[in-house]
């Protein structure tokens, strides 16, 4: 009996390490508006990639300054489009990204107007850039996305304008 409770606990500490989720250190480059209209999460390893990717265009004449941001021998690029949202705020924001098994997943929150909000509901399509550190344990920097609306009062919905950021978590 002794030896089936010590079995079902070391299973379930290694269950419970299995599942555990860990914090990966990153950069928020960018945030911009002009996004695709779907979720989307682009993963970019190299200038060439980025060149052909929806975020060029995205980016258009910042580009190149972002581009002189990201050592691609040393970080993968990761683009989250959330979507249309039609009463976003702009205050776009990934919290955390987090390691589950081989994969990544990017908690992003998106501040959207109050419901007593009168301003008139727009086109947006907000996305966020981020870098995180090539890593041995990703070999495909797959996983998945996480996204949030937060109510942040009552502001006029940005359209296609851009905002650089730079924050590290």
């Amino acid at each position: 009996m002794t030896l089936r409770i010590l079995i079902i606990a070391a299973l379930l500490v290694f269950s419970s390490k299995a599942l555990a989720q860990e914090s990966v250190h990153f950069e928020q480059l960018h945030i911009g508006f002009n996004g695709p209209t779907t979720l989307e999460r682009s993963v970019i390893q190299s200038r060439e990639e980025f060149e052909s990717s929806w975020i060029m265009s995205a980016l258009a004449d910042e580009a190149p300054a972002l581009l002189l941001k990201v050592d691609f021998s040393r970080v993968v690029l990761i683009a989250v489009a959330v979507g249309s949202r039609e009463s976003n705020t702009g205050n776009i924001e990934v919290p955390e990204v987090t390691k589950h098994g081989e994969g990544l997943i990017v908690n992003v929150r998106v501040g959207v107007n109050d419901q007593t909000c009168d301003q008139p509901d727009e086109p947006s399509a907000p996305f966020v850039l981020i870098t995180v550190e090539k890593s041995a344990q990703l070999d495909h920097y797959t996983g998945g996305i996480s996204v949030q609306n937060f109510a942040d009062g009552c502001k006029p919905v940005p359209k296609g304008t851009k905002k650089s950021s730079s924050v590290s978590k």
